[in-house]
């Protein structure tokens, strides 16, 4: 017996759909969170080293001390992308950050640089032939994991909608928490935290994504003050 072409369709439409993975329903501050904490965790292991460099593992101090930078950055970086991300902002927004932590933390981890306004003019100067040696074979399963799987990912949720009253309220009040975690988080370890700041500042351009936002941001800003 053989099925007509358009019934045929049908019943494979409809076996699509079974197999089809359902779309989970978040906040936008959900997905905000998710992705400024695996930008932490992933993307920012030569600054997790100079950090907790010299430090005992079997020390409670220095767990104490990884867990309240990880949760001060994190929540600094949340409340940074929460005040720029809208329901028509928030995917591309996400996905840029976390294609450029991808590429930044490769090219900081493998040769061993400091991603300030000086390398990134340079890196922004480059010509296509220096480019092309830039792009190497060995960066690939990197970014494919750690870029590109996480930027379509971004995109499979379902956002929940509210109200725009309700919306800037919850986002406010999201934000406003956050940056209170981040402060008293790092008050907690204060001490250590601004001897690390004082003897190896440097580090502070080992922190992705916010070492390309603000050196983009210097860039910026010194180019204007040049035309004035």
């Amino acid at each position: 017996m053989t099925l007509h072409p358009a019934a045929a369709a049908l019943r494979l439409r409809a076996l699509i759909s079974k197999l089809r993975l359902p779309r989970p329903t978040l906040q936008a501050e959900t997905l905000v969170l998710v992705c400024v904490s695996f930008l932490m965790l992933t993307g920012n292991g030569p600054f997790w080293r100079a950090a907790l460099a010299g430090r005992s593992w079997e020390a409670a101090t220095s767990w104490g001390f990884a867990a309240a930078l990880f949760v001060a950055f994190a929540a600094f970086y949340f409340a940074f992308s929460a005040l720029l991300a809208t329901r028509l902002t928030i995917r591309p927004l996400l996905s840029v950050l976390v294609l450029c932590t991808a590429f930044a933390s490769w090219y900081v981890s493998h040769y061993a640089i400091y991603l300030d306004r000086a390398m990134l003019r340079n890196v922004l100067a480059t010509d296509v032939h220096e480019a092309r040696e830039l792009l190497v074979w060995g960066m690939v399963p990197h970014v494919l994991l750690l870029g590109v799987l996480p930027a379509v990912l971004i995109w499979w949720p379902q956002l929940k909608r509210r109200s725009l009253g309700r919306a800037l309220a919850v986002r406010l009040g999201w934000v406003t928490a956050a940056l209170v975690v981040g402060m008293v988080s790092l008050l907690l370890v204060f001490a250590d935290f601004a001897s690390l700041m004082r003897n190896h500042h440097e580090v502070r351009h080992l922190l992705t994504p916010g070492n390309v936002v603000a050196a983009l941001a210097g860039n910026a800003l010194a180019g204007q003050g040049s035309d004035t």
